[in-house]
């Protein structure tokens, strides 16, 4: 599987070589899981990077584009971290690494927002994040914390999430998970599940006219009070969405249980989403609104996925159908081909659970194969058969006995 990766140059220190002036890059080891004290805690990291100093002595300091990550030794097991306010605002021009190495979940209790990247005023920030969960965030407006993205806001920078989970983490107005505002946002190989924004929009992420690319990466029992269960977009902005999958998601009686494109103010905003190798089924909502929404102008270009299997309908709005999709009824805009025959969502391989066809399945070898998407959303290559499949999910036809992948679990 190709996963995001951030290029860090090193730029050798020559004494007394005025072209080699420029700060080097630092790595920062977190050695403890406590959220304060003396010792190189991920906070204290956090600030040393930030300041491009030793603002915390139990920590290396921060100069130029550092890279956060954790002592083997003290996260040989998963650690959680527990935070009591807010992470330190990632505001350095210079590119912040923070890689968790699969070993460390941070919880904001509840009651905290725990990740800020950016700022209100634009600009500064920029952060790779990597191997994270992040859990239990709350922007609930109180204290310090936001009203937008109970785990992570970021505004006006550019980031990268590879290999994130985004679980139970809630705000009030809008991206329960994650909100993104201004700049430049790419997801890969990302899970958001469990997120919620009980009177808000964007359960799993609310993004508001950034450039944002999604792939490899699942939406599921995210949910939205006004809609966008999975995702919420508007306010201009395109949005590429790959080899994804949304099921379990909800918007109480409103439009797009899994996904809402919409757009709005200012003037003449447009929001432009485009869809392909995309599974979304088992989303609810009310009667006609729609697992899959666009709104006021907003464009939804649609290739080789699946929107079926929905309560409530599968879309509402207007698409456009580049071919090989497969509907579940008419709400999208044509005669429905009826029950896409998945297996309920789980690990069948890779990093995020997806819904593999059942053998027999109609959207079996019935997609467009693509040579700028040459796996699926696990890393298996495309095609296995004589045609590519539809939806996120390409089926390994020959290592099991049956022919087909065994049931996701």
């Amino acid at each position: 599987m190709n996963l995001i990766s951030l290029r860090i140059c090193t730029i050798l220190a020559l004494v007394g070589t005025a072209q080699w002036g420029s700060a080097q890059a630092a790595t920062i080891v977190v050695n403890s899981a406590a959220d304060s004290g003396s010792a190189c805690t991920l906070r204290n990291a956090m600030q040393n990077a930030a300041n491009n100093a030793q603002t915390n002595s139990g920590c290396a300091a921060g100069s130029g584009a550092d890279t956060i990550t954790f002592d083997p030794t003290v996260f040989a097991t998963p650690q959680t971290i527990t935070v009591g306010s807010t992470l330190p605002q990632l505001t350095d021009s210079n590119t912040t690494t923070i890689d968790g190495g699969n070993m460390v979940t941070i919880d904001g209790q509840n009651s905290v927002q725990i990740f800020w990247v950016g700022n209100l005023s634009g600009g500064a920030g920029s952060a790779v994040l990597r191997n994270l969960v992040i859990a239990h965030g709350n922007a609930n407006g109180s204290g310090s914390n936001g009203f937008y993205g109970g785990g992570l806001q970021m505004v006006g920078t550019t980031l990268e999430l590879d290999h994130v989970t985004f679980s139970s983490n809630t705000s009030t107005f809008g991206g329960g998970g994650f909100f993104t505002q201004h700049g430049t946002t790419t997801i890969d190989s990302c899970i958001f599940t469990g997120n919620t924004t009980p009177s808000g929009t964007g359960g799993g992420l609310e993004n508001s006219g950034v450039t944002l690319i999604i792939r490899n990466s699942t939406f599921s029992d995210n949910s939205a009070g006004n809609g966008g269960g999975g995702i919420f977009t508007a306010y201009g902005g395109t949005i590429t969405l790959t080899n994804s999958t949304f099921s379990g998601n909800s918007a109480s009686n409103y439009y797009g249980s899994a996904i809402r494109n919409f757009s709005s103010n200012p003037a003449n905003a447009v929001t432009t989403m485009i869809i392909d190798y995309v599974t979304i089924s088992g989303n609810s909502t009310g009667a006609g609104y729609g697992a899959l929404d666009a709104e006021q102008n907003a464009i939804i270009s649609l290739s080789n996925s699946i929107v079926a299997g929905n309560s409530g309908s599968d879309c509402a709005g207007t698409f456009t159908d580049n071919g090989h999709n497969f509907f579940g009824d008419s709400s999208c805009g044509r005669a429905g081909n009826g029950n896409p025959q998945l297996n309920s969502l789980g690990f069948t391989a890779g990093l995020t659970p997806t819904m593999s066809p059942l053998a027999g399945s109609p959207v079996i070898d019935a997609a467009a194969c693509e040579a700028g998407v040459p796996t699926d959303q696990r890393g298996i290559s495309r095609p296995q058969g004589p045609g590519c499949d539809i939806g996120a999910v390409e089926v390994e036809k020959s290592i099991f006995a049956n022919g087909f992948e065994a049931p996701a679990i």
